[in-house]
């Protein structure tokens, strides 16, 4: 079975840089290991037009990209800039800052080029960042111009499975789960909203690849991530916390 390779096309794109990765990966230069690769060009638009003046005819769009191994962005247009806003998005969302990750999101908006490929940049992120970027995306009334899905779906066909890696907030509400604390009281004792916590424990679910506490205990437990007190065993400083902070 070959290699196969997506080259990624763009309105404009040189000839010469469009080139040379069928120069290199293509049929045009025989292979010692045979057929090696199967390369398939692709772009948004199945016309384009060149630098040199002349229109192209591509011949996949970009669903190639879902069933490729590796992708090759042989050029970047110039002047193509939301990329930086939604790295800006993403690094405010692995930070646990869903308001500057939405500012972003809405500059990511503000600026888009004619062609939406700059969500392409994001395609190396794990899936479940770049799906909740996507819903984040969702909430603003032009945010399917992003074009999220694309990047979502490469991720979630090419990344390789990451280690389970918890922030700093995840570990408390697993804590927190493991003491049988329910959402009002997990946002008191750490003074987030519900909504909040709501948010922490479905990316900790959807990491862990639970349905519920239960899965999510029996899942952290068997990773490593948590040691287990007993069913519904509550620690006392979670019990002084709790009675200690007003009612919400």
């Amino acid at each position: 079975m070959p290699h196969r390779i997506a080259v990624l096309a763009f309105d404009g794109i040189s000839p010469f840089h469009l080139s040379v990765p069928r120069l290199v990966f293509g049929d045009d230069i025989p292979s010692l290991l045979g057929d090696h690769y199967a390369v398939t060009t692709c772009a948004e638009s199945r016309e384009l037009s060149t630098s040199a003046g002349y229109r192209i005819t591509v011949p996949a769009g970009l669903e190639a990209f879902e069933d490729a191994e590796t992708v090759v962005v042989p050029s970047w247009r110039v002047g193509l800039r939301p990329s930086a806003a939604l790295l800006d998005a993403l690094a405010a969302l692995r930070a646990e800052r869903l308001p500057a990750a939405r500012a972003h999101l809405e500059r990511a908006i503000s600026v888009l080029p004619r062609r939406g490929l700059s969500a392409l940049v994001l395609a190396g992120a794990p899936a479940d960042e770049v799906g909740w970027l996507a819903a984040l995306a969702a909430d603003h009334p032009r945010g399917a111009e992003l074009r999220l899905e694309h990047a979502a779906r490469f991720a979630a066909a090419s990344a390789p499975a990451p280690a389970v890696l918890l922030s700093e907030r995840e570990r408390e509400i697993l804590r927190l789960l493991r003491d049988g604390a329910t959402n009002g009281e997990m946002a008191r004792c750490l003074y987030i909203s519900v909504n909040t916590v709501k948010f922490h424990r479905a990316n900790l679910m959807r990491k862990l690849g639970a349905r519920n506490r239960a899965e999510v205990l029996e899942a952290a437990t068997v990773l490593g991530l948590l040691r287990p007190v007993g069913p519904q065993r509550r620690s006392k400083g979670v019990e002084d916390a709790i009675r200690l902070l007003p009612p919400a």
